[in-house]
């Protein structure tokens, strides 16, 4: 199978909006079998618009995140390249984190790494989550998020490790409140994350998000053994 780089997978959606299909990707000399959630596609790095948003996550993330890839809803690419929508509010991101600005292998392997990750960190918070809630369905304006809010961990399973996060995300216009869930996996010795993102509305979006992300991580692993 065709081994693409980095470059080349970001440069990769053609004009004509179509799916990635699985391809043999190159990550940090490690060659993985990587491909979209079904129903996205990637931003064109030869249309500038997505070439901005590729630069500013990619400058985000310097030391901490090596960016993979960045998608959104292959109906949403296709809408906002005709003009019909100024900002592509649901996406997702690939990433591998980085440990002190360097790639790091995770030889332990995916069940350690992730029972050791989810033993760090907290679980959801049944009263925050129904606080946030009550923000967003209330008429005053409402949920106020100063940066990033970790929710917790939602789960894990065999695949993946899944954590909440809400996050202020700016279109160019207005500041509005995202719902994030991040699944953590590790293919082969490469801890991978894949983040989808969503306009807050209730918590039924992070449920959403979460059902959504879990058969794409089951996939991930199984394309990679």
């Amino acid at each position: 199978m065709r081994r693409l780089t980095l470059a080349l997978l970001l440069a990769a959606a053609p004009l004509g909006i179509a799916p990635v299909a699985a391809e043999q990707v190159d990550i940090f000399g490690r060659p993985l079998e990587l491909f979209l959630p079904d129903g996205y596609c990637l931003l064109d790095a030869a249309q500038p618009n997505e070439k901005m948003l590729l630069d500013i996550t990619t400058a985000n993330n310097q030391g901490s995140n090596h960016l993979v890839a960045y998608f959104v809803p292959c109906n949403d690419l296709a809408a906002y390249r005709a003009g019909a929508i100024t900002s592509m509010t649901e996406y997702g991101i690939l990433f591998v984190p980085l440990v002190g600005g360097s790639f790091q292998p995770t030889p332990e392997g995916r069940a350690a790494t992730l029972q050791q990750v989810a033993a760090s960190l907290p679980g959801i918070d049944a009263a925050v989550l129904a606080e946030v809630e009550r923000q967003a369905q209330s008429s005053q304006g409402g949920v106020k998020i100063d940066g990033v809010q970790f929710l917790g961990v939602l789960g894990q399973d065999d695949s993946a490790l899944y954590a909440g996060l809400l996050l202020d995300v700016s279109d160019g216009q207005q500041t509005l409140a995202a719902a994030a869930v991040v699944g953590m996996t590790v293919l082969r010795d490469v801890t991978l994350t894949a983040n989808l993102y969503r306009p807050y509305r209730s918590n039924a979006d992070i449920v959403a998000l979460t059902s959504e992300l879990a058969p794409y991580m089951a996939a991930l692993v199984a394309a990679n053994p």
